[in-house]
């Protein structure tokens, strides 16, 4: 076919889709769906095929997005509390020894765990039953300082993400780390691990 000879380009009639807001995705909707008279010729059906289907394709993409409406408002909710457990235990750096246990140095009341955040909960100290030199802290939250006689503070830093978008979802702990030092990441067996703090 000669240039003089090529089918006219491919025209649509807006108008008579009923195309009247201005929106991209509304007016690529509009024309998918409703648009049922267009100004194209007979023989130019397959490439107004091809030209509508990057259409589809974005649409498809944009459906499939994730919309923020279905995030829940869970400011009305109240979940169940679930309380995080640490053990640990404090050495000498230089002998290694225990700091916390009969006839040493400290004793447990001599640990103090200072919130660093406002709570309902307060922290509970107590000594393993198994091992008097392991001290179990209960209800530990990330930002809790701990305080040794007139050792150097350690500050407990928790990292924690939730499982799904729902309110009450249930949370694992990605890492777990005092001061600097990351004592566990990911933190899946808290009830069995015993951290030790050298001073």
């Amino acid at each position: 076919m000669s240039a003089d000879q090529q089918s006219p380009a491919v025209k649509i009639d807006f108008n008579q889709c009923g195309l009247t807001d201005t929106g991209f995705f509304t007016l690529a909707l509009k024309f998918l769906i409703d648009c049922k008279t267009l100004n194209v010729p007979a023989n130019e059906n397959r490439p107004i095929m091809k030209r509508i289907l990057p259409f589809i394709s974005l649409i498809i993409l944009v459906i499939g997005c994730d919309n923020p409406s279905t995030t829940p408002d869970c400011s009305a909710v109240l979940c169940a509390y679930n309380p995080v457990s640490i053990k640990i235990k404090y050495v000498d750096k230089n002998t290694n020894n225990e700091l916390i246990k009969a006839g040493s140095t400290y004793k447990l009341t001599d640990l103090k765990v200072t919130r660093g955040i406002p709570s309902n909960y307060t922290p509970e100290v107590s000594l393993d039953q198994t091992n008097n030199s392991i001290i179990l802290i209960n209800h530990v939250f990330s930002g809790d300082i701990l305080l040794l006689g007139n050792l150097s503070p350690d500050k407990i830093t928790i990292e924690t993400k939730k499982r799904s978008n729902e309110c009450c979802s249930a949370v694992d702990i990605i890492s777990l780390k005092i001061n600097d030092e990351i004592l566990c990441a990911p933190c899946s067996d808290l009830d069995k691990s015993v951290f030790t703090i050298k001073k």
